[in-house]
């Protein structure tokens, strides 16, 4: 069995140093059944052998060795860029490309939209969560687009948001491991997040959830506002906050892939856009 591409199911078997963090957590729902839409992670291995099929890995070492811990954003950003623009100059691996196609089926490519997301090792560990700090790309459908998409993912763990993350966090700057799940996309009317513990008070009684219309992708870029709603886990209790709500990210007709921002009607903007039932 490859371990360059895992499915969902294969995926249950391996720990964060293979699949990253945000790939292990979803290995873990998976394996409890919840019904996580289906997917596939490209490992750490591919990651690495990307890097080093196009002859990228001691470039890549020469320039975050320039870093040496600096947390000037503009030193971090040109570095960044350097990168960035070495790594975009290749396709993904036509061995990567061919494993995305045998892990999905053609149909499938052909007919679904599909979300390309990025995995870290270190990645919702204690005090790093990532979150927002690498590209996701959303309603991609097609192998070329997922490819495409694939390699702008590999590239931002590269970009200057995560460095200087990792710099702030005291994570390594010369051994960076990351994964690219591919999953199928789910269209959300609202979406947001939850937070199992509150996390103002750490409260474990306490759920926090902001949702706002359109993508999740709308509260965790902090582009769009969203309702925010405390839910005693333990009690028939629940505490909101309608935030004016003008606009949304949802999927771009128009071009056939991504999102794009649209205004909400005024009419919406003060709405709640969870019922207390849901």
């Amino acid at each position: 069995m490859s371990t360059l591409i895992l499915t969902a199911q294969q995926a249950v078997k391996y720990g964060q140093d293979v699949l990253g963090g945000k790939a292990w957590n979803m290995a873990w729902l998976t394996r409890q059944g919840f019904p996580v839409p289906d997917w596939c992670v490209l490992t750490t291995g591919a990651f690495s052998r990307q890097i080093e099929v196009c002859g990228l890995r001691e470039y890549i070492a020469s320039q975050v060795s320039l870093l040496d811990g600096s947390f000037d954003p503009e030193k971090v950003g040109q570095i960044a860029q350097s990168i960035q623009l070495e790594i975009a100059k290749y396709p993904l691996e036509k061995a990567l490309r061919e494993e995305i196609l045998q892990a999905i089926p053609a149909g499938k490519l052909s007919a679904n939209y599909f979300a390309v997301r990025s995995s870290v090792v270190g990645e919702d560990a204690e005090g790093a969560s990532f979150a927002g700090q690498m590209d996701s790309h959303l309603f991609q459908r097609g192998i070329d687009a997922i490819c495409e998409s694939v390699v702008e993912v590999m590239k931002s763990a590269f970009n200057q948001r995560a460095l200087l993350y990792r710099i702030q966090k005291g994570l390594p700057v010369n051994d960076i491991k990351a994964s690219v799940i591919i999953q199928e996309m789910v269209e959300g009317q609202v979406s947001g997040v939850m937070f199992t513990a509150h996390p103002i008070t750490g409260c474990r009684h306490q759920a926090l959830i902001s949702a706002a219309w359109g993508c999740g992708e709308g509260v965790v870029s902090g582009i769009c506002n969203a309702d925010e709603y405390t839910v005693d886990l333990f009690a028939d209790r629940l505490q909101k906050i309608i935030n004016e709500k003008d606009v949304a990210l949802v999927f771009d007709q128009d071009s056939g892939r991504g999102t794009k921002e649209v205004q909400i009607e005024p009419e919406r903007h003060k709405v709640a856009c969870l019922s207390d039932s849901q």
